[in-house]
């Protein structure tokens, strides 16, 4: 199991009925290349267009990227202790909604969107297993060459 093999397996997942309504409840935010995110308090935001970088905000240190239809700003919700940063790896277009309109949409009118949200944070999970198994190789060979891989595929597949 690769990053190119989930990615391409969680590609083909039809977990977007959510997004009209987004769009029609939400507010669009662009964010340039290289320009960190304020996430706002009371905010989820999704990105609909373009990557951003999840970094450490004490070192700068680059996590991973976000994934389709990962909604920024879950984590810290539920631990605030929980202190991310977000930059656009090339410009962003994001969708801003509240936390009262995530719950309804989410949460309370649809079983089959909170199935979709379970999903969504399954595979944040699975990436991030996937990315700290890389890094934890014997040899700077394994840590580097998937990476690489990682980068190239990301290439083809992502603006930024």
């Amino acid at each position: 199991m690769n990053f190119q093999e989930i990615h391409g397996y969680y590609s083909t997942l039809e977990i977007d009925s959510y997004l009209d309504e987004i769009i029609q409840e939400g507010e669009v935010v662009s964010l340039p290349a290289n320009k960190k995110l304020e996430v706002k308090a009371g905010y989820i935001y999704f990105c609909t267009g373009g990557s951003l970088s999840i970094l450490m905000p004490e070192n700068g240190l680059n996590i991973g990227n976000s994934i389709e239809h990962m909604p920024i700003g879950l984590m810290e919700r539920y631990c605030p202790l929980a202190k991310f940063e977000y930059m656009g790896s090339a410009p962003v277009r994001l969708i801003k909604i509240s936390y009262e309109a995530f719950d309804r949409i989410f949460i309370q009118n649809n079983p089959q969107r909170v199935q979709e949200l379970a999903t969504i944070l399954v595979y944040m999970t699975i990436f991030t297993i996937d990315l700290h198994n890389e890094r934890r190789q014997l040899t700077s060979y394994q840590t580097i060459r998937p990476m690489l891989f990682r980068y190239l595929y990301r290439q083809n597949t992502h603006e930024g």
